[in-house]
């Protein structure tokens, strides 16, 4: 994998994608809509740090989709409701599609409510002239950037994010097993009405 750095000095207007952990809570009276924390200034796994207040959100609130892991080839599986700058970064409010109309939406929604997806990641292009490499932490900063779409995505790239939310009992120390998970899944999707077993 390319360190950012390399990828900006090829293309200093490259899409990029940023994830972090975040804990998903379920808004109430609302069944599939969800509070994200999507970005945070923290130091990630590149050792890049994005600055909360260099967002440019004015191009995606009009067309605020919530992708599955960044994938630009199929339907949005969700729709930010409301998106706020916070001290540390931007927070979103997301409502999953319903399982009806595309029911891998569904699958995504039932995944997030369990807690066995709880990342987020931001797609962005950093502004010209709004980003410089940190020598010291061999990583950049990047001081205004433009969002274009976040996704759920299975694996964050803040690490150290991970680490504060599993001490902080946010996510078990211990992860269930493939079949336990599989289980679980298929019992969210059997209440959401988006599975059926076989008779």
């Amino acid at each position: 994998m390319k360190k950012t750095i390399d990828v900006l000095k090829q293309d200093p207007s490259a899409r990029l994608f940023k994830e972090y952990l975040t804990e998903a809570k379920a808004v109430e009276g609302v069944g599939n809509q969800f509070r994200f924390t999507i970005t945070t200034n923290d130091v990630d796994r590149d050792n890049d740090v994005i600055d909360p207040k260099g967002w440019s959100i004015e191009s995606y609130l009009k067309n605020p989709v919530v992708l599955w892991a960044h994938d630009y080839t199929q339907p949005p599986v969700a729709i930010a409701r409301t998106l706020e700058r916070t001290p540390s970064g931007l927070a979103s409010v997301a409502e999953f599609i319903d399982p009806a109309v595309y029911p891998f939406a569904g699958t995504i929604a039932a995944m997030v409510r369990m807690g066995a997806l709880n990342a987020t990641s931001v797609g962005f292009r950093p502004l010209p002239g709004k980003w410089s490499y940190n020598e010291q932490r061999k990583g950049v900063d990047f001081a205004g950037q433009e969002l274009l779409e976040y996704s759920i995505v299975p694996v964050p790239a803040n690490a150290s994010c991970l680490i504060e939310a599993r001490s902080a009992g946010m996510i078990p120390k211990t992860t269930p097993t493939t079949q336990e998970t599989r289980k679980a899944i298929r019992i969210e999707m059997r209440e959401m009405g988006i599975f059926r077993s076989p008779k």
